[in-house]
């Protein structure tokens, strides 16, 4: 039994001896003469869409409004082909802000969860220094639904707080079932 445990730990040891390593590469220093472009804290990480929607929005900020800048986007999902996200941004001199759209492509299926990475190259962020920002990175967790609003009522909690507030009903007519949002 011992000398059993010894070779398939021998074994494993050998197979993890066969990865090659990744050769170390530094970030590049950060240069505080940039504009900074973070993410909107007010972006939403999880993104409901209607059944019928085709695009959702996505909201960048910068520091330095003194000229124009084109931004350029990276992306990533590990689904291919389901999100467009466009390539570049355009800040006019003197705006703080823009929003751009995501595509959404009719492929997705229902009810299923999927995600989303959208950043700004480092050269354009102050990415080291703390921030109260979301930063140069944004993930989305994207959903598609067929909920509406069904009726309105009112929720009292008597043990707890002792306070009511408004709550709205909402109905799937995919999965046949309500839900309070």
């Amino acid at each position: 039994m011992k000398k059993n445990i010894i070779l398939m730990a021998l074994a494993v040891a050998a197979l993890a001896a066969c990865e090659k390593s990744v050769p170390y590469e530094p970030g590049a220093p950060m240069n505080l003469d940039n504009p900074n472009v973070y993410f909107s804290a007010y972006n939403s990480t999880k993104t409901v869409l209607a059944s019928d929607a085709t695009e959702f929005e996505v909201a960048i900020l910068r520091d330095d409004v003194e000229t124009a800048l084109t931004l350029p986007l990276k992306s990533a999902c590990p689904y291919e082909g389901l999100f467009t996200v466009p390539e570049t941004v355009e800040f006019a001199a003197g705006v703080d802000s823009v929003s751009f759209k995501v595509q959404v492509s009719d492929k997705i299926e229902m009810f299923k969860d999927y995600q989303l990475y959208i950043s700004i190259p480092e050269e354009y962020t102050h990415a080291y220094l703390p921030s109260e920002t979301t930063g140069p990175r944004f993930i989305a967790n994207v959903i598609k639904e067929d909920y509406v609003p069904y009726a309105e009522g009112a929720w009292f909690d008597f043990f707890f707080t002792g306070q009511g507030w408004n709550v709205v009903l909402e109905y799937s007519a995919m999965k046949k079932e309500y839900r309070l949002s």
